[in-house]
């Protein structure tokens, strides 16, 4: 079987560099949630014995609970080619499912700033918002800038526990960034009167 398109940081900031963080969006529909709870246990603890894996966490969209976020870090990119060769072993999840969906919606990202605790450390309570835009072709440094003044801001919001973003491989113009809250309030509070793009949240499942 193929290996599944995924999309990969390389994490730097506080963190050791070198970092990979895998992530796959996926539709799962609402009589397969128990299946993609038990696939997701299972593979987590499947890629336990990979050298360098460092955690997993499957979420849960607020607003569109069919789709589901699937987060991968590992120790660096070595590591996550080994974590991918236990995926292609294993049935992707649209695979196990009942009742079928569309393949993962997935790219790649190289990280700038990897802040807080990392990603697994959250509890079942937390939630995690995701952005992605994309600037003017030539001006990503700007919403480069842009997004490190945000994501400072962010910081000092009672609730927040982490983030991360980073830029597609591919296009220096698109940013995609990753905020990890206490609670919905947490996240709710984050945004600014007048929103400009959007922000999706998803709550943790796995």
């Amino acid at each position: 079987m193929p290996v599944p398109k995924l999309f990969a940081l390389h994490v730097g900031h506080n963190k050791e560099v070198g970092e990979t963080l895998i992530l796959a969006k996926v539709a799962v529909h609402e009589l397969d949630w128990d299946i993609a709870e038990h696939y997701a246990n299972e593979l987590s603890g499947r890629l336990k014995s990979v050298e360098g894996f460092l955690g997993f966490s499957l979420w849960r969209n607020c607003d569109e609970p069919v789709n589901h976020l699937l987060l991968y870090r590992y120790r660096d990119e070595e590591a996550a080619d080994e974590g991918l060769k236990v995926l292609a072993d294993e049935r992707f999840l649209t695979e196990v499912t009942t009742i079928p969906m569309s393949p993962p919606d997935v790219i790649r990202v190289l990280a700038e700033e990897f802040d807080g605790d990392p990603i697994e450390a959250s509890d079942h309570s937390c939630f995690l918002s995701l952005s992605e835009r994309v600037a003017e072709p030539g001006y990503g440094r700007e919403l480069n800038d842009e997004i490190q003044r945000i994501f400072a801001e962010l910081r000092l919001i009672s609730g927040y526990r982490g983030s991360i973003y980073g830029h597609r491989d591919t296009l220096d113009e698109e940013i995609v960034g990753i905020v990890v809250w206490g609670s919905k309030a947490a996240f709710l509070a984050s945004l600014p009167p007048k929103i400009v793009y959007e922000v999706k949240l998803y709550r943790r499942v796995v």
